[in-house]
């Protein structure tokens, strides 16, 4: 795999990541009222991104950022998508 795509691999993996996330976090908000609810979905949203992270990231500083980028632009997106609706 060339480098391009090992890098837009990392921030697209880093984009979905992130709309899970958030998209897990606006469900358990909206949905739930239960402390134990919060903390469980809150333990698998950041277990699955820190385990994206460590295994798509490498131990490279470049995939590492890329994926934070990635992350970081889907709570943009989440936030946009969110006010036009």
């Amino acid at each position: 795999m060339g480098e391009l795509s090992k890098y837009a691999f990392a921030a697209f993996s880093g984009f979905c990541v992130g709309l899970f996330y958030f998209w897990g976090l606006r469900f358990t908000v909206q949905r739930y009222r239960s402390v134990l609810f919060f903390l469980l979905s809150f333990i698998i949203r950041t277990s699955l991104a820190f385990v994206v992270f460590y295994f798509v990231g490498g131990g490279n500083f470049s995939n590492y950022t890329l994926l934070l980028l990635g992350f970081i632009l889907s709570r943009f997106f989440f936030l946009k998508k969110r006010q036009m609706a």
